[in-house]
């Protein structure tokens, strides 16, 4: 079994499009003119990925500490950036 990158980036060459109405977040992403609606915490992670690529571990201490006492687990982050993945949103960097 192969085991989950620790390391992910935005998908090469991809645009993000977003808009914020209220705490309700939609991105439209450029490759397949797809609309995905975000929880805050999604949306707290793709914009660091945004910013460069990051480990799960650095996403996870992050999220903790925007969050203070409420953490985020990096469990849930894998999780997070699995969805992402799935969505054609992020992709592992290659080192």
């Amino acid at each position: 079994m192969q085991s989950f990158p620790s390391k992910w980036k935005i998908c090469e060459g991809l645009r993000l499009v977003w808009r914020q109405w209220g705490d309700e977040f939609v991105v439209y992403h450029s490759g397949s003119a797809d609309v995905h609606l975000l929880s805050p915490v999604v949306v707290s992670i793709l914009r660091k990925l945004q910013a460069g690529p990051n480990t799960l571990n650095h996403l996870a201490s992050e999220l903790a500490i925007a969050n203070g006492p409420k953490q985020t687990e990096e469990a849930d982050v894998k999780e997070i950036i699995r969805l992402l993945n799935n969505l054609c949103l992020v992709e592992p960097c290659s080192s």
